[in-house]
């Protein structure tokens, strides 16, 4: 299809916000990156019913996701991310340490089975890629739970296991293992673990909460020689809204910034290798634009105003 035969498809003619709801009417936005289960454990040790102060159905403003904001946000897929602090002591992969980390990992998890469970007409727990499109079309949020780093599993294959029979998919890890049955996320790892990840899995991998080194130098961003073997992999580099990886100083972080990379990393390996991982309820601030879940429609029109404005 030649440029000018694209720019007169009807969908091209269409006003920007009427393309915003379009696309978001008829593709699943799937957040890679959610840390709420920390939240309510964090604040009310875990009591989330017959709480006043909890209520992520009428909304939970204390947070940056809630069920209103998730549905104005059109998130219709969650990955809910388990984050335990690496202990240094721990480091060592022996020390007892391991069994606090194992268990407030076990405790997360519960948490979020417990706030997909208990809004059963909002969410499902999906343990299959095929599950996925039928709760989409079912009008509700598919979710699925991801572990922030295997000292959460206290030195055991075995605590992986029961991870992945409790609902995780995707784990991050600080070194290599062979486990087949979870997606692989090299958002905190290495230069030599990811090149490793890339040369050695036989399945997708993810960064599910990275950006582009070129864009912004950081450590946790992902530089292009690692970028340029994704595609062969068929992983995804999901772009994150941590305003610390965009920019020097918090403050001074900007929506542009979060654009700038998500284009520069589709212009690197292509737009279906791409995704985002905003990272809500796990950072300390946000960017403006960026606040919380109902953001996403607001970040598509700047998508797109953006693609306009490069094509004229």
């Amino acid at each position: 299809m030649s440029d000018s035969e694209e720019e007169s498809h009807p969908y091209q003619l269409l006003d920007v916000d009427l393309r915003v709801k379009e696309v978001l009417k008829t593709t699943p936005l799937f957040d890679g990156h959610n840390d709420l289960p920390q939240q309510p454990r964090a604040i009310f040790h875990g009591k989330i019913h017959n709480n006043p102060k909890f209520d992520l159905e009428a909304g939970f403003q204390r947070c940056m996701t809630d069920i209103p904001r998730l549905r104005e946000g059109a998130v219709r897929a969650q990955f809910w991310s388990v984050c335990v602090p690496c202990i240094r002591s721990a480091e060592n992969f022996s020390t007892p340490e391991y069994s606090d980390m194992a268990r407030d990992a076990i405790e997360q998890i519960e948490m979020a089975l417990r706030l997909v469970h208990s809004y059963p007409r909002v969410f499902e727990l999906v343990r299959e890629p095929g599950d996925v499109k039928r709760v989409y079309e079912s009008g509700r949020i598919a979710c699925s739970i991801g572990i922030e780093g295997l000292h959460m599993a206290g030195n055991s294959i075995g605590i992986i296991r029961a991870f992945y029979i409790l609902g995780v998919r995707y784990q991050c890890i600080r070194g290599l293992l062979d486990f087949e049955s979870m997606i692989i996320d090299c958002s905190h790892v290495s230069d030599a673990c990811a090149y490793q990840v890339l040369e050695l899995s036989r399945a997708p991998i993810m960064f599910s909460y990275s950006n582009s080194r070129t864009t912004f130098n950081c450590a946790r961003n992902v530089p292009d020689s690692i970028l340029d073997r994704v595609p062969a992999n068929g992983g995804i580099a999901m772009v994150t809204f941590v305003p610390e990886h965009v920019s020097k100083k918090r403050k001074d972080a900007t929506m542009d910034m979060v654009l700038d990379h998500l284009f520069y990393i589709a212009g690197t390996i292509g737009w279906d290798y791409v995704g985002l991982g905003s990272d809500f309820d796990g950072i300390a601030s946000v960017i403006p634009g960026l606040e919380d879940v109902k953001c996403y429609p607001a970040l598509m029109k700047a998508i797109l105003d953006r693609v306009r404005r490069r094509n004229s």
